[in-house]
């Protein structure tokens, strides 16, 4: 039988599980309904072929590996109708494949026969791939990308424990199954009898006190949830947890399953919404780091609408930060911090599960990165070229290291931006040369602009070809930042030649663009134009400027923006 032929999930299982979270709910946005809706098709589809009786666990287990090796490869044909939409999802960038992995290497786990497990860690890990994979795809499908994963994974964690609870003779009996080592329920016999003895009473005990532990570290978790139906909805699961860790102390869980009846349902919905309502949710990080960075790129990229505009701000705050970690954070060693968000970024089209990156905006960009195909290489340069900074390789370099330092921290922006703005495949390299060039010519004039500020981080960008030429060489940093304003008269011709070349890299990406590719490519040309005016406003005075003064005045914006000048 092929894995495409699989169309009716009930005939292979024994019984359908009850969920303690609403699916695709009302609170949940309409945009994210659609996908969550998908998700769960796909995972309760996938546990259901797992929960087969136990003659067919080994046919099972074949099915959830083939289906795992057919999601990896991107092979829609050998997938079954329950788990194309999601595989198509994950292709498109709305969801992580590596969580969908995580979930079936669990199922798989739970294919073999007698399933026992030696340690609490060992369920908790089995958890974390299971629960927590699903609740890091519904936090993808929700766009939901600040929030803190650690907790997010807690939250989810503790609701399968409690399923585990609720089920503890269920599993035993149908699918000879016990999710909780034996410190806690010695003898599985016990499982077998009509109430509780003393002895599952206190097990069932121990492992609440371990959930209520992890519940009270990651309660708080939705305070962060941006959008409001989000983060009610996850307020709300919250408080069922609270509310099933309280019914399951009091009742007997060998009698019949401990639930919430629709009152009790009503009433956790109540309080989360409550909670939502007061806990109000900080701005999107994207657009806060984004939009408060005053950085001349913002008005240009807002040009922009819809998905690509919240996009292209969201792969811009990535950027920031990696610069913020090279300039703003150096006293909490910032080599060991880019190297360590390189590890993670390196990794983003990893299939290993293990691998899914816990920082919020390289999640996000990661995603950013499928949905418009961009190479991670790109992304690995920005890193590079902020090692460079801090490495001391920006002390008077070479032509050759400080085109590759703009290659990296400019030109990449600019090949990765204009992938999220968009053109036709036909001119990919004649865009490509455009945005290296571009990102060139605004880099050259962002180091003319910051030469003092520069200077009191212990770079010097000036090239050493012209450094040797005016015979600059053994400036020093801190001497430049002490009295710059004394260098800056024999600085003058550094200054002009550095801007020829801008200027010269700058013009030269202009006219390499078709006019065919002018209005996608707005936002760049816009960059272009606002960065001209910068240069020409140093160069009117003569190099000798507070870096505050090099703005643009509210007409000169209207000319560029409005009058397209």
């Amino acid at each position: 039988m092929k894995l495409s032929d699989i169309k009716d999930i009930k005939k292979l299982n024994i019984f359908r599980k009850s969920e303690n979270f609403p699916v695709a709910s009302l609170l949940v946005p309409k945009r994210s309904r659609k996908p969550i809706r998908a998700l769960y098709n796909f995972a309760r589809s996938a546990d259901e072929i797992a929960d087969n009786p136990n003659g067919f666990r080994i046919h099972s287990q074949a099915i959830l590996v083939k289906l795992l090796e057919s999601l990896k490869n991107k092979n829609e044909a050998e997938l079954p109708d329950f788990a194309i939409e999601f595989s198509r999802l994950c292709n498109k960038g709305v969801f992580d494949v590596r969580s969908g992995v995580g979930l079936l290497e669990a199922f798989i786990e739970d294919c073999n026969i007698f399933r026992e497990y030696n340690s609490w860690e060992d369920t908790l890990k089995y958890c974390d791939r299971s629960a927590a994979s699903i609740g890091k795809l519904f936090l993808e499908a929700t766009h939901e990308f600040d929030c803190d994963i650690e907790k997010a994974d807690k939250i989810c964690m503790t609701l399968q424990l409690l399923n585990h609870l609720q089920d503890l003779k269920s599993d035993y009996i149908n699918l000879k199954r016990v999710y909780f080592d034996r410190s806690f329920f010695p003898n599985r016999e016990k499982f077998l009898q009509d109430k509780e003895c003393y002895e599952v009473k206190e097990g069932k005990g121990k492992v609440l006190d371990r959930i209520q532990e992890m519940l009270d570290r990651a309660k708080n978790f939705p305070e962060k949830i941006l959008s409001f139906r989000v983060r009610a909805e996850l307020f709300t699961i919250v408080e069922i947890c609270k509310l099933l860790i309280w019914k399951l102390r009091k009742n007997d869980v060998l009698k019949k399953r401990v639930e919430l009846n629709k009152f009790e349902k009503l009433f956790c919905l109540a309080k989360g919404l409550y909670f939502a309502i007061i806990k109000t949710a900080p701005l999107k990080m994207a657009r806060v780091l984004a939009e408060t960075a005053g950085s001349s790129f913002i008005k240009p990229l807002k040009t922009m609408k819809g998905e690509r505009l919240h996009d292209v701000l969201s792969f811009y705050a990535y950027c920031k930060r990696v610069d913020d970690f090279a300039d703003k954070e150096s006293s909490h060693n910032p080599t060991e911090t880019l190297r360590e968000f390189f590890a993670q970024t390196n990794n983003i089209d990893s299939l290993d599960y293990d691998t899914y990156p816990r920082h919020p905006l390289i999640r996000e960009v990661n995603l950013i990165c499928k949905k418009y195909d961009i190479h991670k290489n790109y992304l690995l340069h920005v890193i590079n070229g902020q090692i460079m900074d801090i490495s001391g390789k920006m002390f008077f370099p070479e032509w050759g290291v400080l085109d590759k330092y703009c290659f990296n921290v400019a030109g990449c922006v600019g090949v990765a931006s204009t992938r999220i703005f968009g053109y036709n495949e036909k001119n990919s390299q004649v865009i490509f040369d455009f945005a290296i060039k571009l990102g060139r010519g605004l880099q050259l004039i962002n180091i003319l602009r910051d030469v003092e500020e520069d200077a009191r981080m212990g770079r010097i960008y000036v090239p050493k070809e012209l450094a040797v030429k005016y015979n600059f060489l053994v400036l020093k940093p801190f001497e430049l930042s002490l009295d710059y304003k004394s260098y800056l008269p024999r600085l003058k011709g550094v200054f002009a030649e550095m801007a020829a070349e801008a200027e010269k890299s700058l013009y030269s990406a202009l006219n390499l663009l078709p006019e065919e590719e002018k209005q996608n490519m707005k936002p760049a040309m816009l960059m272009a134009k606002v960065y001209a005016k910068y240069l020409q406003k140093m160069k009117s005075a003569d190099f000798e400027f507070e870096r505050n003064d090099i703005t643009l005045t509210t007409y000169e914006k209207f000319q560029i923006f409005f009058n397209g000048a």
